[in-house]
Protein backbone atom coordinates (compact mmCIF):
# COMPACT_ATOMS: atom_id res chain seq x y z
CA UNK A 1 0.00 0.00 0.00
CA UNK A 2 3.11 2.20 0.13
CA UNK A 3 2.92 3.15 3.77
CA UNK A 4 4.61 2.07 6.53
CA UNK A 5 3.05 0.04 9.15
CA UNK A 6 3.55 -0.40 12.20
CA UNK A 7 4.23 -3.87 13.82
CA UNK A 8 1.65 -5.87 15.46
CA UNK A 9 0.96 -5.31 19.06
CA UNK A 10 -0.22 -8.06 21.67
CA UNK A 11 -4.05 -8.18 20.95
CA UNK A 12 -3.95 -7.10 17.90
CA UNK A 13 -5.69 -9.21 15.76
CA UNK A 14 -5.33 -7.12 12.21
CA UNK A 15 -2.22 -6.96 12.02
CA UNK A 16 -1.39 -4.76 8.83
CA UNK A 17 -5.05 -3.69 8.32
CA UNK A 18 -4.85 -1.13 10.09
CA UNK A 19 -3.53 2.18 9.30
CA UNK A 20 -3.62 3.07 12.95
CA UNK A 21 0.00 3.56 14.49
CA UNK A 22 0.73 0.78 17.48
CA UNK A 23 0.52 2.62 20.90
CA UNK A 24 3.60 3.24 22.57
CA UNK A 25 5.57 0.48 24.40
CA UNK A 26 5.10 1.59 28.05
CA UNK A 27 1.64 2.37 28.89
CA UNK A 28 0.89 5.98 30.24
CA UNK A 29 -0.77 6.79 33.77
CA UNK A 30 -4.13 5.25 34.15
CA UNK A 31 -6.05 8.28 35.78
CA UNK A 32 -8.27 7.88 38.73
CA UNK A 33 -11.33 5.79 37.84
CA UNK A 34 -10.04 5.28 34.09
CA UNK A 35 -10.41 1.43 34.54
CA UNK A 36 -11.13 1.07 30.81
CA UNK A 37 -9.55 2.21 27.76
CA UNK A 38 -12.14 5.30 25.96
CA UNK A 39 -12.54 3.45 22.71
CA UNK A 40 -13.27 6.00 19.63
CA UNK A 41 -16.22 5.54 17.69
CA UNK A 42 -15.25 6.70 14.37
CA UNK A 43 -12.66 8.75 13.23
CA UNK A 44 -14.50 10.69 10.06
CA UNK A 45 -14.76 14.50 11.87
CA UNK A 46 -17.98 16.46 11.69
CA UNK A 47 -16.73 18.03 8.64
CA UNK A 48 -16.05 14.52 6.75
CA UNK A 49 -19.48 13.58 8.29
CA UNK A 50 -21.35 16.18 7.03
CA UNK A 51 -19.82 15.53 3.30
CA UNK A 52 -20.78 11.73 3.63
CA UNK A 53 -24.48 12.57 5.06
CA UNK A 54 -24.86 15.02 2.18
CA UNK A 55 -23.95 12.11 -0.39
CA UNK A 56 -26.12 9.68 1.03
CA UNK A 57 -28.93 12.59 1.28
CA UNK A 58 -28.48 13.60 -2.60
CA UNK A 59 -28.87 9.06 -3.41
CA UNK A 60 -31.75 9.03 -1.74
CA UNK A 61 -33.29 11.98 -3.79
CA UNK A 62 -33.36 8.99 -6.77
CA UNK A 63 -36.16 7.21 -4.55
CA UNK A 64 -38.48 10.18 -3.99
CA UNK A 65 -37.61 11.70 -8.23
CA UNK A 66 -38.61 7.84 -9.44
CA UNK A 67 -41.71 7.98 -7.84
CA UNK A 68 -42.96 11.77 -7.87
CA UNK A 69 -41.71 12.76 -11.52
CA UNK A 70 -44.03 9.98 -12.83
CA UNK A 71 -47.26 10.89 -10.75
CA UNK A 72 -48.24 14.08 -13.49
CA UNK A 73 -47.38 12.08 -16.19
CA UNK A 74 -49.79 8.93 -15.80
CA UNK A 75 -53.08 10.51 -17.72
CA UNK A 76 -50.40 11.43 -20.42
CA UNK A 77 -48.77 7.91 -20.67
CA UNK A 78 -52.42 5.94 -19.99
CA UNK A 79 -53.47 8.24 -23.45
CA UNK A 80 -50.35 7.64 -25.44
CA UNK A 81 -49.92 3.68 -24.62
CA UNK A 82 -53.73 3.56 -25.29
CA UNK A 83 -54.46 1.92 -21.84
CA UNK A 84 -57.19 3.03 -19.07
CA UNK A 85 -55.67 5.27 -16.60
CA UNK A 86 -56.26 2.16 -13.62
CA UNK A 87 -53.95 -0.05 -15.53
CA UNK A 88 -50.88 3.00 -15.64
CA UNK A 89 -52.21 3.19 -11.87
CA UNK A 90 -51.28 -0.40 -11.68
CA UNK A 91 -47.77 0.53 -12.79
CA UNK A 92 -47.80 2.74 -9.76
CA UNK A 93 -48.57 -0.48 -7.75
CA UNK A 94 -45.90 -2.77 -9.11
CA UNK A 95 -43.28 0.12 -8.24
CA UNK A 96 -44.36 0.05 -4.93
CA UNK A 97 -44.14 -3.72 -4.68
CA UNK A 98 -40.58 -4.05 -5.48
CA UNK A 99 -39.94 -0.67 -3.91
CA UNK A 100 -40.97 -2.42 -0.83
CA UNK A 101 -38.74 -5.71 -1.32
CA UNK A 102 -35.89 -4.70 -3.07
CA UNK A 103 -34.53 -3.32 -0.03
CA UNK A 104 -35.00 -6.61 1.75
CA UNK A 105 -32.04 -7.79 -0.48
CA UNK A 106 -29.74 -4.58 -0.80
CA UNK A 107 -30.08 -3.73 2.51
CA UNK A 108 -28.66 -6.66 4.26
CA UNK A 109 -26.21 -7.10 1.35
CA UNK A 110 -24.88 -3.30 2.07
CA UNK A 111 -24.77 -4.73 6.17
CA UNK A 112 -22.64 -7.58 4.64
CA UNK A 113 -20.54 -6.54 1.70
CA UNK A 114 -20.44 -2.60 2.40
CA UNK A 115 -21.94 0.28 1.45
CA UNK A 116 -20.13 0.85 -1.32
CA UNK A 117 -20.85 -2.11 -3.36
CA UNK A 118 -24.87 -1.98 -2.51
CA UNK A 119 -24.87 1.10 -3.92
CA UNK A 120 -23.23 1.02 -7.29
CA UNK A 121 -25.26 -1.83 -8.09
CA UNK A 122 -28.02 -0.71 -6.90
CA UNK A 123 -27.28 2.59 -9.36
CA UNK A 124 -26.35 0.45 -12.25
CA UNK A 125 -29.49 -1.09 -12.35
CA UNK A 126 -31.26 2.04 -11.79
CA UNK A 127 -29.32 3.19 -14.73
CA UNK A 128 -29.71 0.63 -17.24
CA UNK A 129 -34.02 1.06 -16.20
CA UNK A 130 -33.87 4.69 -16.88
CA UNK A 131 -32.63 4.75 -20.54
CA UNK A 132 -34.92 1.33 -21.50
CA UNK A 133 -38.11 3.16 -19.81
CA UNK A 134 -37.23 6.32 -22.49
CA UNK A 135 -37.44 3.98 -25.47
CA UNK A 136 -40.41 1.76 -24.60
CA UNK A 137 -43.43 1.46 -27.09
CA UNK A 138 -45.38 -0.25 -25.00
CA UNK A 139 -47.34 -0.60 -21.86
CA UNK A 140 -45.87 -4.44 -20.66
CA UNK A 141 -42.15 -2.98 -21.18
CA UNK A 142 -43.09 0.16 -19.30
CA UNK A 143 -44.62 -1.90 -16.31
CA UNK A 144 -41.49 -4.48 -16.33
CA UNK A 145 -38.62 -1.78 -16.69
CA UNK A 146 -40.95 0.74 -13.42
CA UNK A 147 -40.34 -2.87 -11.31
CA UNK A 148 -36.55 -2.89 -12.61
CA UNK A 149 -36.09 0.88 -11.83
CA UNK A 150 -38.04 0.70 -8.56
CA UNK A 151 -35.52 -2.13 -7.86
CA UNK A 152 -32.83 -0.28 -8.12
CA UNK A 153 -33.76 3.29 -6.21
CA UNK A 154 -35.64 2.30 -3.60
CA UNK A 155 -32.92 0.82 -1.73
CA UNK A 156 -31.00 4.10 -1.46
CA UNK A 157 -33.24 4.87 1.75
CA UNK A 158 -32.29 1.72 3.45
CA UNK A 159 -28.83 1.92 2.53
CA UNK A 160 -28.29 5.98 3.26
CA UNK A 161 -29.87 4.65 6.97
CA UNK A 162 -26.58 1.92 7.55
CA UNK A 163 -24.12 4.54 6.59
CA UNK A 164 -25.60 6.78 8.73
CA UNK A 165 -25.96 4.44 11.68
CA UNK A 166 -22.62 3.68 11.25
CA UNK A 167 -20.66 6.59 11.57
CA UNK A 168 -22.78 8.31 14.08
CA UNK A 169 -24.09 8.10 17.97
CA UNK A 170 -27.13 8.28 19.04
CA UNK A 171 -26.23 11.36 20.69
CA UNK A 172 -26.14 13.02 17.34
CA UNK A 173 -27.78 10.44 14.97
CA UNK A 174 -31.14 12.50 15.04
CA UNK A 175 -29.77 15.93 13.69
CA UNK A 176 -27.81 13.67 10.67
CA UNK A 177 -30.70 12.04 9.91
CA UNK A 178 -33.07 15.18 9.60
CA UNK A 179 -30.22 16.45 6.96
CA UNK A 180 -30.66 12.61 5.39
CA UNK A 181 -34.33 12.98 5.20
CA UNK A 182 -34.03 16.25 3.49
CA UNK A 183 -33.00 14.30 0.66
CA UNK A 184 -35.88 11.86 0.81
CA UNK A 185 -38.56 14.65 0.77
CA UNK A 186 -36.86 17.29 -1.34
CA UNK A 187 -37.85 15.19 -4.61
CA UNK A 188 -41.61 15.25 -2.89
CA UNK A 189 -41.73 19.29 -4.14
CA UNK A 190 -39.93 19.58 -7.06
CA UNK A 191 -40.48 16.07 -8.70
CA UNK A 192 -43.68 16.53 -9.87
CA UNK A 193 -42.76 20.37 -11.11
CA UNK A 194 -40.04 18.60 -13.08
CA UNK A 195 -42.33 15.82 -14.64
CA UNK A 196 -45.16 17.67 -15.49
CA UNK A 197 -42.96 20.36 -17.35
CA UNK A 198 -40.49 17.52 -19.08
CA UNK A 199 -44.25 15.81 -20.32
CA UNK A 200 -45.87 18.93 -21.86
CA UNK A 201 -42.57 19.95 -23.07
CA UNK A 202 -41.09 16.90 -24.35
CA UNK A 203 -43.34 13.96 -23.78
CA UNK A 204 -43.78 12.14 -20.93
CA UNK A 205 -40.08 9.70 -22.05
CA UNK A 206 -37.94 13.06 -21.51
CA UNK A 207 -39.03 12.06 -18.00
CA UNK A 208 -36.82 8.85 -17.82
CA UNK A 209 -34.36 10.56 -19.83
CA UNK A 210 -33.70 13.45 -17.22
CA UNK A 211 -33.33 10.56 -14.56
CA UNK A 212 -30.53 8.81 -16.77
CA UNK A 213 -28.51 11.24 -17.06
CA UNK A 214 -29.04 12.53 -13.48
CA UNK A 215 -27.89 8.96 -12.47
CA UNK A 216 -24.82 8.83 -14.68
CA UNK A 217 -23.46 11.82 -13.80
CA UNK A 218 -23.91 11.50 -9.52
CA UNK A 219 -22.63 7.94 -9.86
CA UNK A 220 -19.60 9.44 -10.74
CA UNK A 221 -19.42 11.63 -7.79
CA UNK A 222 -20.49 8.74 -5.15
CA UNK A 223 -17.73 6.51 -6.85
CA UNK A 224 -15.15 9.13 -6.19
CA UNK A 225 -16.67 10.74 -2.63
CA UNK A 226 -18.07 8.32 -0.97
CA UNK A 227 -15.91 6.39 1.47
CA UNK A 228 -16.96 2.82 3.09
CA UNK A 229 -18.46 3.25 6.22
CA UNK A 230 -19.66 -0.60 7.09
CA UNK A 231 -18.06 -1.10 10.69
CA UNK A 232 -17.65 -4.73 10.15
CA UNK A 233 -15.74 -4.09 7.43
CA UNK A 234 -13.57 -0.37 8.50
CA UNK A 235 -14.01 -0.85 12.26
CA UNK A 236 -14.21 3.03 13.41
CA UNK A 237 -13.15 4.06 10.14
CA UNK A 238 -9.33 3.00 11.01
CA UNK A 239 -9.04 -0.53 9.84
CA UNK A 240 -7.91 -0.64 5.93
CA UNK A 241 -9.64 -3.06 3.76
CA UNK A 242 -8.53 -5.41 1.25
CA UNK A 243 -10.81 -4.45 -1.51
CA UNK A 244 -9.75 -1.62 -3.62
CA UNK A 245 -13.16 -0.59 -4.05
CA UNK A 246 -14.09 -0.33 -0.23
CA UNK A 247 -9.97 0.84 0.15
CA UNK A 248 -10.78 4.22 -1.88
CA UNK A 249 -11.43 7.30 -0.94
CA UNK A 250 -11.40 5.83 2.79
CA UNK A 251 -7.61 6.53 2.96
CA UNK A 252 -7.67 9.72 1.92
CA UNK A 253 -10.36 10.52 4.83
CA UNK A 254 -7.87 8.66 7.17
CA UNK A 255 -5.75 11.22 5.99
CA UNK A 256 -7.23 13.97 6.34
CA UNK A 257 -9.64 13.48 9.54
CA UNK A 258 -8.76 15.93 12.41
CA UNK A 259 -9.85 13.14 14.54
CA UNK A 260 -6.54 12.46 16.72
CA UNK A 261 -7.11 8.44 15.70
CA UNK A 262 -3.49 7.74 15.80
CA UNK A 263 -3.05 8.09 19.68
CA UNK A 264 -6.71 6.68 19.99
CA UNK A 265 -7.55 3.31 21.20
CA UNK A 266 -9.24 1.84 17.74
CA UNK A 267 -12.68 0.28 18.12
CA UNK A 268 -12.55 -3.24 16.79
CA UNK A 269 -15.92 -3.90 18.76
CA UNK A 270 -17.81 -4.75 15.73
CA UNK A 271 -15.49 -6.92 13.74
CA UNK A 272 -16.16 -10.18 14.78
CA UNK A 273 -17.26 -13.15 13.03
CA UNK A 274 -17.85 -13.08 9.76
CA UNK A 275 -21.01 -12.42 8.47
CA UNK A 276 -23.54 -14.06 5.62
CA UNK A 277 -25.98 -11.97 3.94
CA UNK A 278 -29.50 -12.80 5.42
CA UNK A 279 -32.93 -11.28 3.54
CA UNK A 280 -34.77 -12.41 5.96
CA UNK A 281 -33.29 -10.18 8.21
CA UNK A 282 -35.96 -7.44 7.69
CA UNK A 283 -39.08 -9.74 7.67
CA UNK A 284 -37.58 -10.85 11.09
CA UNK A 285 -37.39 -7.06 12.22
CA UNK A 286 -41.09 -6.65 10.94
CA UNK A 287 -41.97 -9.47 13.10
CA UNK A 288 -40.52 -8.36 16.59
CA UNK A 289 -43.07 -7.35 18.83
CA UNK A 290 -41.95 -3.89 19.97
CA UNK A 291 -41.70 -2.79 15.99
CA UNK A 292 -44.36 -4.28 14.65
CA UNK A 293 -47.15 -1.79 16.07
CA UNK A 294 -45.78 0.93 15.16
CA UNK A 295 -44.70 -0.03 11.41
CA UNK A 296 -48.20 -0.79 10.67
CA UNK A 297 -49.26 2.49 12.25
CA UNK A 298 -46.80 4.26 9.82
CA UNK A 299 -47.62 1.46 7.03
CA UNK A 300 -51.23 2.35 7.11
CA UNK A 301 -50.98 6.01 7.50
CA UNK A 302 -48.48 6.00 4.07
CA UNK A 303 -50.38 4.06 2.58
CA UNK A 304 -53.56 6.68 2.42
CA UNK A 305 -51.25 9.26 1.76
CA UNK A 306 -49.94 7.33 -1.41
CA UNK A 307 -53.40 6.33 -2.25
CA UNK A 308 -54.50 10.35 -2.21
CA UNK A 309 -51.50 11.24 -4.34
CA UNK A 310 -51.96 8.86 -7.22
CA UNK A 311 -55.31 9.59 -7.42
CA UNK A 312 -54.27 13.73 -7.54
CA UNK A 313 -53.23 13.33 -11.48
CA UNK A 314 -56.22 11.72 -12.97
CA UNK A 315 -59.00 13.67 -10.47
CA UNK A 316 -57.27 16.90 -11.21
CA UNK A 317 -57.35 16.45 -14.96
CA UNK A 318 -60.77 15.11 -14.99
CA UNK A 319 -62.33 17.66 -12.39
CA UNK A 320 -60.45 21.03 -13.06
CA UNK A 321 -58.74 20.19 -16.76
CA UNK A 322 -55.43 21.01 -15.63
CA UNK A 323 -52.59 20.28 -17.65
CA UNK A 324 -49.27 18.15 -16.82
CA UNK A 325 -47.29 21.33 -15.69
CA UNK A 326 -50.44 22.10 -13.85
CA UNK A 327 -50.61 18.96 -11.99
CA UNK A 328 -46.69 19.06 -11.48
CA UNK A 329 -47.35 22.30 -9.76
CA UNK A 330 -50.35 21.32 -7.79
CA UNK A 331 -47.72 18.63 -5.98
CA UNK A 332 -46.09 21.75 -4.21
CA UNK A 333 -48.04 21.66 -1.51
CA UNK A 334 -47.68 18.36 -0.61
CA UNK A 335 -43.73 18.25 -0.84
CA UNK A 336 -43.36 21.28 1.28
CA UNK A 337 -45.74 19.43 3.64
CA UNK A 338 -43.38 16.68 3.68
CA UNK A 339 -40.20 19.03 4.45
CA UNK A 340 -42.02 21.06 6.87
CA UNK A 341 -43.03 17.62 8.62
CA UNK A 342 -44.11 17.26 12.21
CA UNK A 343 -46.05 14.44 14.03
CA UNK A 344 -50.20 16.02 13.73
CA UNK A 345 -52.48 13.09 13.48
CA UNK A 346 -55.08 14.11 14.66
CA UNK A 347 -55.25 17.08 13.08
CA UNK A 348 -55.22 15.40 9.91
CA UNK A 349 -58.02 13.50 10.47
CA UNK A 350 -60.26 15.91 11.30
CA UNK A 351 -59.42 18.07 8.43
CA UNK A 352 -59.87 15.22 6.01
CA UNK A 353 -63.10 14.47 7.45
CA UNK A 354 -63.99 18.14 6.87
CA UNK A 355 -62.52 17.98 3.39
CA UNK A 356 -64.14 15.22 2.63
CA UNK A 357 -67.68 15.49 3.88
CA UNK A 358 -69.76 17.45 0.87
CA UNK A 359 -67.79 16.47 -2.73
CA UNK A 360 -69.62 19.45 -4.28
CA UNK A 361 -68.38 21.69 -1.92
CA UNK A 362 -64.52 21.16 -2.27
CA UNK A 363 -62.54 24.11 -4.26
CA UNK A 364 -59.10 23.17 -5.85
CA UNK A 365 -57.21 25.31 -2.85
CA UNK A 366 -59.19 22.61 -0.52
CA UNK A 367 -57.16 19.00 -1.85
CA UNK A 368 -54.15 20.85 -2.10
CA UNK A 369 -53.88 21.96 1.03
CA UNK A 370 -54.43 19.03 2.26
CA UNK A 371 -51.64 17.51 0.82
CA UNK A 372 -49.74 19.65 2.54
CA UNK A 373 -51.01 18.54 5.96
CA UNK A 374 -50.69 14.30 4.56
CA UNK A 375 -47.18 14.95 3.01
CA UNK A 376 -46.46 16.44 6.80
CA UNK A 377 -47.96 13.98 8.73
CA UNK A 378 -46.88 10.81 6.96
CA UNK A 379 -43.34 11.64 5.91
CA UNK A 380 -42.25 12.85 10.19
CA UNK A 381 -43.61 9.54 10.93
CA UNK A 382 -41.14 7.92 8.62
CA UNK A 383 -38.48 9.78 9.82
CA UNK A 384 -39.68 9.31 13.36
CA UNK A 385 -39.81 5.31 12.76
CA UNK A 386 -36.59 5.06 10.53
CA UNK A 387 -34.73 6.50 13.15
CA UNK A 388 -36.21 4.81 16.02
CA UNK A 389 -35.32 1.02 14.24
CA UNK A 390 -31.87 2.25 13.24
CA UNK A 391 -31.46 2.67 16.95
CA UNK A 392 -32.20 -0.24 18.56
CA UNK A 393 -30.97 -2.44 15.57
CA UNK A 394 -27.69 -0.33 15.35
CA UNK A 395 -25.62 -3.56 13.33
CA UNK A 396 -28.23 -3.69 11.02
CA UNK A 397 -29.13 -0.43 10.16
CA UNK A 398 -30.31 -0.96 6.62
CA UNK A 399 -31.81 -4.21 7.14
CA UNK A 400 -34.15 -2.06 10.06
CA UNK A 401 -34.82 0.92 7.56
CA UNK A 402 -35.83 -2.16 4.52
CA UNK A 403 -38.28 -3.59 7.16
CA UNK A 404 -39.59 -0.05 7.88
CA UNK A 405 -39.81 0.37 3.74
CA UNK A 406 -41.02 -3.40 3.22
CA UNK A 407 -43.93 -2.66 5.36
CA UNK A 408 -45.10 1.04 3.81
CA UNK A 409 -44.71 -0.15 0.46
CA UNK A 410 -46.27 -3.05 0.47
CA UNK A 411 -49.27 -1.52 1.94
CA UNK A 412 -49.19 0.89 -0.24
CA UNK A 413 -49.69 -1.02 -3.47
CA UNK A 414 -52.32 -1.94 -1.73
CA UNK A 415 -53.41 0.67 -1.92
CA UNK A 416 -52.89 1.93 -5.00
CA UNK A 417 -54.03 -0.44 -6.62
CA UNK A 418 -57.69 -0.18 -5.82
CA UNK A 419 -58.21 3.77 -4.87
CA UNK A 420 -59.48 4.57 -8.25
CA UNK A 421 -61.73 1.48 -8.65
CA UNK A 422 -62.99 2.43 -5.17
CA UNK A 423 -63.40 6.15 -5.91
CA UNK A 424 -65.60 5.22 -9.15
CA UNK A 425 -67.71 2.94 -7.72
CA UNK A 426 -68.37 4.75 -4.27
CA UNK A 427 -67.01 8.24 -5.15
CA UNK A 428 -64.26 10.50 -3.60
CA UNK A 429 -66.12 11.65 -0.35
CA UNK A 430 -66.45 8.21 0.42
CA UNK A 431 -63.32 6.35 -0.77
CA UNK A 432 -61.51 8.51 1.39
CA UNK A 433 -63.63 8.22 4.29
CA UNK A 434 -63.01 4.88 4.31
CA UNK A 435 -59.19 5.99 4.09
CA UNK A 436 -60.09 7.79 7.39
CA UNK A 437 -60.93 4.98 9.04
CA UNK A 438 -57.97 3.29 8.31
CA UNK A 439 -55.93 5.68 10.07
CA UNK A 440 -58.47 5.44 12.97
CA UNK A 441 -58.02 1.83 13.22
CA UNK A 442 -54.20 2.80 12.65
CA UNK A 443 -54.08 4.85 15.73
CA UNK A 444 -54.57 1.74 18.04
CA UNK A 445 -51.23 0.05 17.14
CA UNK A 446 -49.61 3.67 17.86
CA UNK A 447 -50.78 3.54 21.28
CA UNK A 448 -50.02 -0.50 22.00
CA UNK A 449 -46.00 0.85 21.15
CA UNK A 450 -46.08 3.68 23.17
CA UNK A 451 -47.82 1.28 26.05
CA UNK A 452 -45.71 -1.48 26.25
CA UNK A 453 -42.56 -1.32 24.01
CA UNK A 454 -40.16 -0.38 26.11
CA UNK A 455 -40.85 -3.04 28.35
CA UNK A 456 -40.69 -5.72 26.03
CA UNK A 457 -37.45 -4.01 24.62
CA UNK A 458 -35.83 -4.28 28.00
CA UNK A 459 -37.00 -8.24 28.28
CA UNK A 460 -35.58 -9.14 25.13
CA UNK A 461 -32.36 -7.41 25.99
CA UNK A 462 -32.25 -9.06 29.44
CA UNK A 463 -33.16 -12.40 27.43
CA UNK A 464 -29.84 -12.13 25.17
CA UNK A 465 -27.85 -11.45 27.83
CA UNK A 466 -28.35 -13.87 29.61
CA UNK A 467 -27.67 -16.12 26.46
CA UNK A 468 -24.47 -14.52 26.43
CA UNK A 469 -24.80 -12.59 23.26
Amino acid sequence: MGEKQAAPQPGDHHGADTAAPSPPSSPAPSLPGADEPTQLHTIFDRRQKVVIVFLVATAATFSGFASNIYFPALPTVASDLNVSIELVNLSVTTYLIFQGLAPSVWGPLSDVKGRRIAYCCTFLVFLGACIGLAETKNYATLAALRCLQSAGSASTIAIGSGVIGDITTREERGGFMGIFQAGLLTPTAIGPIIGGALSDAFGWRSVFWFLAIYCGVFLVFLIALLPETLRSVIGNGSRVPSNILARYPLRFYQRTTKVDWSVADVDSSSLGPKKHVDVTGPFRILGTKYATPIVVFVAIYYAVWQMSITAMSSLFKEEYGLSDTHIGLSFIANGVGSMVGTLVTGKILDFDYRRMKKKHEIHIAVPIISTFITGWTSISMVSLTTTYLVDIFPDRGAAASASINLARCLFAAAGTSFIMPMVNSIGVGWAFTVCLGLQLVATLAAGIQWKFAGVWRAEAEKQAVSDGY
